[in-house]
């Protein structure tokens, strides 16, 4: 399947949150187009070291002072954050749960390959 859909002139929200061990990141526009996608936590990890990798490879000009700046779209970005489950102690406490911070090794050799 090979799906292309321009954003760019467009203004976009973009919304990602985590669910059921995996995240959702839905870009939407103002005419009702939606993309989403679910990834799971190391695909998630590995798309956005490989964003910053690009944006931190081309100098800040290049993007400010584009002809075309005064009809590029804008974005908002919301993330819901993941809420704590209640666990039971033994001594009968509730308590909040919240998911360990899980972390990936990043090296340039494990970025998928970046086109």
């Amino acid at each position: 399947m090979f799906i292309t859909c321009c954003f760019a002139y467009n203004d976009i929200t973009a919304e990602c949150r985590q669910q059921t061990g995996s995240f959702v990141v839905t870009l939407k526009t103002d005419n009702h187009v939606d993309l989403g996608i679910i990834l799971n936590y190391t695909q998630v990890k590995v798309l956005a070291e490989g964003l910053l990798s690009t944006l931190n490879q081309v100098p800040i000009s290049e993007l400010i002072d584009t002809n075309t700046s005064d009809i590029l779209g804008d974005i908002q970005f919301r993330m819901d954050k993941p809420q704590a489950n209640p666990v039971d102690h033994l001594e009968g406490d509730e308590a909040q749960c919240l998911q360990p911070h899980l972390s990936v090794p990043m090296a340039e050799t494990s970025l998928s390959k970046i086109a």
